[in-house]
């Protein structure tokens, strides 16, 4: 498929997608849906909801804990059945508000049988969620971030013409002829595919940081080392095709290179992270943090911030940016 058919087919397939999910939202929050019992039953509200804690955490965001309200102090109970999930963006709004009158908005961080735990990058001074009088409620909201972002690379790559990219979208469109490999790379490769699947961990020039490849990890790494623009590694799960990627990451920093690792899922990218900070590799995990597993929460890049003299300034810059500066 050329790149411009590409591109208009994308565009139109998104725009269907996005229109269908603003349809929706907007049912979801008009007036003919302000039955709770309704909203309840499509899983994408929680009423009735009162907040038994606050705190600061996820570097400098204010997480609010939200349960039943109930009238025993102390005492919790079981949300009804839902599909409000961490990562969702959810909006609060008190009782008897229409919900085109979102009181503020935030990130699942957490969620259980008896409990919702969001996080909201700021709280103005004027919503006190824990003294409010009545209930509360949590609604899923429509994320037009993700549709956004898409549509803005699509157009980008749509007007692109010229660029240290340029050839590798040719390669990636059949537009263009794969690039020539490093002769250097292709000698070792030759060398490697000589070498049977006897133990072996460097070749005559390259030293590989993980010693437990196997030879078609090591052929792997080496063809993707040297080839200038793609290389896909394929095989069933289980096979190692992660521990190849971070071979090959490892190796391209160590000659110098700065390298943007994508996967399709949070958790993909988590595990690489993972990895790669075991190697002592540095590494910087782009994504909001309540997305985010524990154990790469110091690799964030929300927590390199912080930890920088300058994390107060970072802070006040982001509220105003926000808007609602204090």
């Amino acid at each position: 498929m050329a790149q411009s058919q590409f591109v208009s087919d994308s565009l139109a397939l998104l725009a269907l997608e996005r229109e269908a999910e603003v349809t929706e939202n907007e049912a979801i929050l008009s007036e003919r849906l302000q039955n709770t019992r309704e909203l309840e039953e499509k899983g994408a509200c929680l009423q009735r909801l009162q907040v038994s804690s606050e705190k600061v955490g996820l570097y400098g965001r204010r997480v609010v804990t939200f349960e039943l309200a109930t009238r025993r102090r102390g005492a919790s109970a079981q949300l009804p059945s839902n599909s409000i999930t961490s990562g969702d963006i959810v909006g609060v709004f008190a009782r008897g508000q229409k919900l085109a009158e979102t009181v503020l908005s935030g990130v699942v961080t957490q969620s259980n049988d008896s409990a919702v735990e969001v996080a909201f990058d700021d709280i103005p001074d004027s919503a006190h969620l824990s003294s409010h009088d009545g209930w509360l409620q949590l609604v899923r909201l429509a994320n037009d971030v993700t549709y956004r972002r898409i549509r803005k690379s699509l157009e980008e790559l749509q007007s692109y013409c010229s660029g240290p990219a340029h050839h590798l979208v040719g390669v990636m469109f059949a537009e263009a002829p794969p690039g020539d490999p490093d002769a250097r790379y292709a000698q070792l490769l030759q060398l490697s595919e000589g070498e049977g699947e006897e133990e072996h961990t460097a070749s005559p020039h390259l030293q590989f940081l993980n010693p437990a490849l196997d030879p078609s990890q090591r052929r792997a790494v080496l063809l993707a080392l040297g080839r200038p623009d793609v290389t896909i590694i394929h095989g069933p799960p289980g096979t190692g095709k992660t521990t190849t990627t971070v071979e090959v990451i490892v190796q391209a920093v160590g000659r110098g290179e700065k390298v943007l690792a994508c996967a399709p899922s949070n958790t993909a990218v988590d595990n690489l992270v993972e990895r790669l900070a075991r190697t002592g590799t540095k590494v910087v995990r782009l994504g909001h943090p309540a997305r985010l597993v524990g154990s790469v929460m110091q690799h964030s890049l929300d927590a390199l911030l912080l930890a920088r003299d300058s994390a107060q300034i970072i802070q006040d810059v982001r509220r105003d940016i926000q808007g609602s500066p204090r």
